[in-house]
Formats: C-alpha cells, sequence, structure tokens
C-alpha cells in the first residue's frame, strides 16, 4: 500500500519468461515541487469555494457568490455617485431614485433596507470578505512554498486559518 500524498507507482516492468509474465511496480517519492502544487491548487479551490459562501454585514448573512459580487459592486458604485454628485444623506432610502425604498434581499431572503451609506459599506464589506480571503490563501501559499520536506507540508492544514 502506498502513500498517495508521498509516493508514486511506476509502470509495471514486464518480464516474460517461458511460462509466465512478470510484472513488477517500484514506488518512488513524490517530488516535493508536485505535492506543492497540488496543494497550492486546493488552497486556490478552498478559497473560491469559501469566498463565495454567504458573508455577514450588519445583522445579516448576504450572498458573495459570483452574479452577486457583481451586484454589491454595482450598487456600491451607484451609491458612491448618489452621495458625492447627488448629495443623498443619510436615511434617504429613495436616493436611487426610484419609487420605493431601496432594500437589499438577504441569504434568508430577509429584505434588508438601506441608505447610500450603508450600501456603499456594504461594497466596502464584500470587499473587506474577500480579501481576507486572498490573503489568507496567499499565508497558506507561502507556507506550502517554503515546506522543506513532506513532514512539514503534513503540518499545514489548508482548511484553518480562513476568515469567519
Amino acid at each position: 500500500e502506498i502513500d498517495a500524498e508521498r509516493q508514486l507507482l511506476t509502470w509495471p516492468v514486464e518480464t516474460i519468461e517461458p511460462d509466465q509474465v512478470l510484472q513488477t511496480w517500484s514506488v518512488e517519492v513524490r517530488p516535493l515541487a508536485l505535492r506543492q502544487a497540488a496543494m497550492a491548487s486546493a488552497v486556490n479551490a478552498e478559497r473560491d469555494q469559501r469566498m463565495r459562501s454567504p458573508f455577514t454585514f450588519g445583522a445579516n448573512q448576504f450572498d458573495y457568490d459570483s452574479d452577486s459580487q457583481k451586484r454589491i459592486t454595482g450598487a456600491g458604485a451607484l451609491a458612491h455617485i448618489a452621495i458625492t454628485v447627488g448629495g443623498k444623506q443619510p436615511d434617504d432610502l429613495r436616493w436611487h431614485d426610484g419609487t420605493a425604498d431601496f432594500v437589499w434581499i438577504a441569504a434568508d431572503n430577509t429584505l434588508v433596507p438601506m441608505d447610500a451609506q450603508t450600501v456603499l459599506a456594504f461594497g466596502q464589506a464584500a470587499g473587506a470578505w474577500e480579501s481576507a480571503h486572498i490573503f489568507a490563501a496567499r499565508a497558506l501559499k507561502d507556507a506550502i512554498a517554503v515546506a522543506a520536506d513532506h513532514e512539514a507540508l503534513d503540518l499545514i492544514d489548508i482548511t484553518t486559518g480562513w476568515p469567519a
């Protein structure tokens, strides 16, 4: 039995004898660089999965999948314009010039009213959420890159150290 993280099984070598064919495999130590690359890819996958999970803003959880990220970025830009160009003040829930109060739908489908200042803060919180995941991944990949051997890689748990 081999340790798939640390070892590689080679292609069989066949020896043909008059009454049988023998196949022999050998086990080699997996090159450290291959394992480091695989772990770095796993960190990227973990980062992407965690980063796209809901994040907390205020008392609510909000989706942060790819579509939500685009919507949050767009709303934040509109809120910034409404404040800086339009002079929209706190508590103005019609800052977007709509006929109804501006609300954002939380992950649990709760309608959360937001003035322009709150939407701007919401966009900043979403950006901080993404940035925190990117830097957590960077720290893990840095640790993987400097690991001197397989034993050092064994000590790196890519499921810990992420933002909550």
